[in-house]
C-alpha cells in the first residue's frame, strides 16, 4: 500500500514540473515574438519608414 502523504508529494512535484515547462515554453515564445518585432522595426528603418511608419508605431508610447 502506498503512503498517501508520499503520493501527494510526488503528484505536487509532477504538477510543478509541468508548470515550469509551460512557463519555459511561454518565455521562449515571447522571446521569439520580441525578436520578430525587433526585426520588423529594423527592416522598417532600412526601407526608409523611420519617420512615422511601423517603427514609430511599435516604439512610441501613446500620450494620455
Amino acid at each position: 500500500m502506498r503512503d498517501p502523504w508520499l503520493t501527494a508529494q510526488v503528484q505536487e512535484m509532477e504538477r510543478q514540473e509541468i508548470t515550469t515547462r509551460e512557463a519555459a515554453e511561454a518565455s521562449n515564445a515571447a522571446t521569439c515574438a520580441m525578436k520578430k518585432a525587433r526585426s520588423a522595426v529594423e527592416k522598417a528603418h532600412l526601407h526608409g519608414r523611420g519617420d512615422g511608419g511601423i517603427s514609430h508605431s511599435l516604439l512610441k508610447v501613446p500620450e494620455r
